[in-house]
């Protein structure tokens, strides 16, 4: 309860300054408006291209010289001599080794004409990535990258036999082979490197590989229950195949019978559990590993920008706070990791939402063209929201160092304050930077919440509209649009029934939320954006003392200071110093 009429006051005041409805007061000098964002989404994408060299280490690695050691330099592609034009001769060998030695059918007839271009895209991307440089190289990268998805998904699941998974492999390893390895000749010796440490590619393979692993299985699960379990249909051969049952497919009975039933029932319990069992350890290993990953790149970034602050000169630091200081060390460096995450979120989503397109055109090319409008939309929403985002954050982390300074002087004065009995000055003046700083943040957290309000109303309508179309064409029993390729996969999708309209809906569903995830995703990123402008803000202040160019390192002190038997005084009769005794050595 308020003690006095000053109490009372100060409550109102507080109760005006955090409103239940509304945005809160902030001082104009402090606020900004949408005409201040003078950051485009190329200048974004820069901001996050120049958080590069603090992420290279971690994608790069470094070489591991058999019996010299791990180099402490970051693996560069080429250098030292060592070379890696082999690598382009050894897939293309690879690659033409399989037709030739009959592994695969040399011919290009279905279905050979799904697993041949992607390899020939492969091949010539290795070719681009060892003999050219700069963008060209960067291209080659990602249709390496690309092409070997697309080599790997026709082997496995459009081609049957497993000759020709193992030949995707073989080429797929030939092309990982020249980026981790690479040699030179030494004096008449064969000298090696390895790439080692490489956790962002590392990263990337585990979580490729959960992804691949969930839709496999889910197209299988999807297929034993709807089709087989519920509704006694045989199996689909290359399924019966599978599971070494051929007698029950397709073809070989007309419908499954109780006992067969109850069978599949436990193949499908056997199945699911040891899928969750085979990933179970992946889904524990990764949050840790991806955290472990962002601490290093962090590190990194702190480090360079204490290094900057020592080299600043002192009027820089006697005209900036101490607490603006501290927070972008603490806080706004940080965001380089968020940064990081966001574009692994992004990257997977994005190839989770063309994934999902696809499979479902694969079954009908209407749902594909009721996928695409959602685009428009998102982009139109960003582009109202985006400038806003970046405005509201660069407001909120102004208002937050702002009060990190306040806190941090008001400990650093205590004594003065407690002195001359200005705590309650002290107190009024960090409310009111509290309240700001709460009012900011406060606001960008609602701006984010209508945003992805809107967003999910838009997705659901669309959402709502694929379902029916997907429960029509179920209900009438209509054909698949891909029924060839369909059937390469042995499953029963080639018509539409229940098990192709739940996974489908599936499918479709994570489509629209790929989208919502996306936009929400890189909304945020603009958030991180801001904070690593604050930073590189500091890391391109020259400093204002600077060594001339032929200037001579300092070096380090060598000798000792020894003090021995050191006597002295002001006065005979009274010393200060009698026989003292020590040693000053270097660095104490």
């Amino acid at each position: 309860m308020p003690n006095s009429a000053t109490d009372l006051a100060a409550n109102r005041a507080r109760i005006r300054a955090i409103p239940m409805f509304g945005d809160g007061p902030i001082p104009p000098e402090r606020d900004r408006v949408v005409e201040d964002d003078d950051k485009s989404f190329r200048e974004v994408l820069l901001l996050f291209l120049r958080s590069w060299p603090y992420i290279r280490p971690q994608f790069l690695g470094r070489w591991l010289i058999p019996g010299e050691g791990v180099e402490q330099r970051v693996a560069e592609t080429v250098s030292g001599g060592y070379q890696v034009s082999y690598s382009p001769f050894l897939v293309a060998t690879v690659a033409l080794l399989g037709p030739f030695l009959g592994v695969v059918p040399a011919t290009m007839a279905w279905p050979m004409n799904l697993l041949y271009p992607p390899i020939v895209v492969l091949v010539l991307s290795t070719f681009a990535l060892a003999f050219s440089t700069g963008r060209r190289q960067m291209i080659a990268a990602v249709g390496l990258v690309l092409s070997g998805l697309g080599t790997n998904i026709s082997a496995t699941f459009f081609i049957d036999g497993y000759a020709d998974s193992i030949y995707a492999a073989g080429v797929t390893v030939a092309a990982i082979v020249g980026w981790m390895c690479q040699f030179r000749v030494d004096q008449g010796r064969l000298k090696v490197r390895v790439r080692v440490g490489t956790h962002l590619v590392y990263f990337y393979a585990i979580n490729f590989a959960q992804r691949f692993i969930a839709l496999t299985l889910g197209v299988i699960l999807a297929d034993l229950l709807n089709q087989n379990i519920l509704q006694n249909e045989p199996i689909a051969p290359g399924l019966a195949d599978l599971f070494g049952i051929p007698e029950w497919a397709q073809g070989a009975i007309a419908e499954l019978s109780d006992d067969q039933r109850r069978e599949l029932v436990w193949l499908y319990v056997k199945l699911a559990l040891g899928a969750h069992l085979a990933q179970l350890p992946l889904r524990i290993i990764t949050p840790y590993y991806h955290m472990w990953i962002m601490q290093r790149i962090n590190q990194d970034l702190r480090l360079a920008l204490l290094e900057r602050w020592h080299q600043l000169s002192l009027r820089y630091h006697s005209e900036h706070r101490t607490g603006d200081s501290i927070f972008r060390i603490y806080q706004d460096s940080a965001q380089v990791t968020a940064v990081i995450g966001r574009l692994i979120t992004l990257t997977l989503a994005t190839m989770s939402y063309f994934s999902c397109v696809t499979l479902v055109t694969l079954l009908n090319p209407w749902l594909g063209l009721v996928t695409a409008p959602l685009i428009p939309p998102a982009l139109i929403w960003a582009r109202w929201s985006m400038p806003r985002m970046r405005t509201r954050s660069l407001v909120y982390r102004a208002a937050a160092s702002d009060l990190t300074s306040r806190i941090q002087e008001s400990f650093g004065a205590i004594r003065l304050i407690k002195a001359f009995g200005t705590a309650e000055r002290a107190q009024r003046d960090f409310e009111e930077d509290s309240v700001i700083a709460f009012n900011a943040s406060y606001r960008m957290r609602m701006l984010t919440a209508i945003i992805t309000i809107v967003m999910f109303t838009v997705g659901a309508s669309f959402m709502i509209g694929g379902e029916f179309l997907m429960a029509m064409w179920a209900y009438r029993g209509d054909s698949a649009f891909a029924v060839e390729l369909i059937g390469l996969v042995g499953v029963s999708f080639v018509a539409w029934n229940l098990a192709s309209f739940n996974w489908t809906r599936e499918q479709y569903a994570e489509a629209t939320t790929d989208i919502r995830a996306i936009l929400r995703n890189w909304l945020t990123a603009q958030d991180m954006a801001m904070g690593l402008r604050r930073v590189f803000d500091i890391l391109d202040i020259e400093p204002d003392v600077k060594d001339k160019p032929d200037a001579v390192p300092k070096t380090g002190f060598t000798d000792e200071i020894r003090y021995h038997d050191v006597r002295f005084s002001y006065e005979p009769d009274r010393p200060v110093l009698d026989a003292v005794n020590f040693v000053a050595r270097p660095g104490t």
